[in-house]
């Protein structure tokens, strides 16, 4: 899917910006994606970023600890993997 593609490349693009050990928001991918309307992006977002995870690019953390299931709730927060 395309739209999956500039999302996934979004996430990693900023997740190298941010550098090791640095965390951004999920919505920042939204907005790179489509600024006008990116909170329609979040759930693509969100399922991205969770490929992303089981591919070893990105880790997703809550409350500065890092998530390892497939499902959570509110707000998350994104940085390269390692």
């Amino acid at each position: 899917m395309p739209q999956q593609k500039i999302i996934k490349k979004s996430i990693v693009e900023l997740a190298k910006q941010r550098g090791r050990g640095k965390t951004f928001c999920p919505s920042e991918a939204a907005r790179a994606v489509e600024p006008g309307d990116w909170r329609s992006f979040m759930d693509e977002v969100r399922d991205a970023a969770l490929q992303l995870r089981e591919e070893g690019k990105v880790d997703i953390e809550q409350n500065g600890e890092k998530l390892t299931g497939d499902t959570f709730s509110g707000p998350i927060r994104l940085r390269l993997s390692g």
